[in-house]
């Protein structure tokens, strides 16, 4: 009976760490854009399989910017997310709350590994969203 404590405990200990510093170490490094999507305010989607630039997050801090530009209905459409600030996770809601010269824009998670991240941030004002995907270097 004790040993089955003992196992018990001991199980408990393991799965029960911190949930939200795990997912912050993943969130840390330098990455790389691969894709960045755009779906405009009629539903049509726009691909930039080529974006420029690089994000860092070191301690809660993210910095750098990425630039997309994507051949439109209209012409040329771009766009730039550009991060200086601290960068705060929520698990529950998947979210990423990303600062950058004392504006914050939340994001949706899709995806974070030890490899991948992918979110998607939506702008009310244009009713357009933007998703993107980023392989860590």
């Amino acid at each position: 009976m004790i040993r089955k404590v003992f196992w018990f405990l001991f199980l408990l200990v393991c799965f029960a760490c911190n949930k939200q510093k795990r997912w912050e170490r993943r969130l840390e490094g330098s990455w790389l854009p691969t894709l960045v999507w755009y779906q405009n305010a009629d539903g049509f989607t726009f691909y930039d399989s080529l974006p420029s630039g690089q994000i860092t997050i070191d301690k809660g801090l993210a910095l750098g910017q990425v630039v997309s530009d994507f051949s439109a209905f209209q012409g040329n459409v771009s766009d730039t997310l550009g991060l200086d600030g601290p960068v705060y996770l929520r698990i529950p809601e998947s979210e990423v709350i990303w600062t950058a010269n004392n504006d914050s824009t939340v994001s949706r998670l899709f995806a974070l590994t030890n490899q991948d991240l992918v979110f998607e941030r939506y702008h009310a004002q244009s009713n357009n969203r933007f998703r993107y995907i980023f392989k860590k270097f």
